[in-house]
């Protein structure tokens, strides 16, 4: 019992550590040669950040982020040519599946993808470039069928919902709403 508790401090000490870190613990090292990437590691708040660098243009191509304890990935990035992202995911803690998609346009605007920790398909979201909502899609966990359409006026106020039947996907009803939310 005294040696799992010795393990077990340790551990959260580690995690102390490393939290307090920030930036100390920068390393850069070639280990992709297959894509010729540099691979930069940094420590930072109890995760490790693998830094996917380009040797060419000196670009970061993507980050992974996973949690400094456990080691399973948490959080994946990946950038554009000129620095901005271009889509990132989250993952499921315990089984690595998707949770989260976020995908950034050049436009400005993103659609954010959420599933289930199945890794299923339960909402897509778009925004446009000023981080307002424009259109919702709900999805059946079980089967994936759309069951909901939402779609805004660009005052962020629902101007037409569909629902559709949850196990066939055919629509049921539409309703529409003017610019102060009253259904028309």
């Amino acid at each position: 019992m005294k040696r799992y508790l010795i393990v077990f401090f340790a551990i959260i000490a580690f995690a102390f550590i490393v939290s307090c870190d920030s930036n100390v613990n920068k390393q850069a090292d070639d280990m992709d040669g297959a894509s010729g990437y540099t691979i930069e590691t940094e420590y930072a708040y109890g995760y490790r950040i693998d830094n996917y660098i380009d040797p060419v243009s000196g670009n970061k191509v993507k980050s992974i982020q996973y949690n400094a304890i456990t080691g399973k990935k948490i959080k994946d990035t990946f950038y554009n040519e000129d620095g901005s992202k271009s889509q990132e995911r989250e993952f499921n803690s315990d089984n690595g599946k998707v949770i989260k998609a976020t995908f950034y346009y050049q436009n400005g605007s993103k659609r954010v993808i959420e599933n289930n920790s199945a890794g299923k398909v339960i909402k897509s979201t778009d925004f446009n470039a000023d981080g307002i909502k424009t259109e919702e899609t709900d999805y059946n966990p079980s089967t994936g069928i759309r069951i909901r359409e939402t779609f805004f006026h660009t005052n962020g106020i629902s101007s037409k919902v569909i629902e559709y039947d949850p196990e066939t996907g055919e629509k049921v009803k539409e309703t529409n709403y003017d610019t102060e939310g009253n259904v028309i």
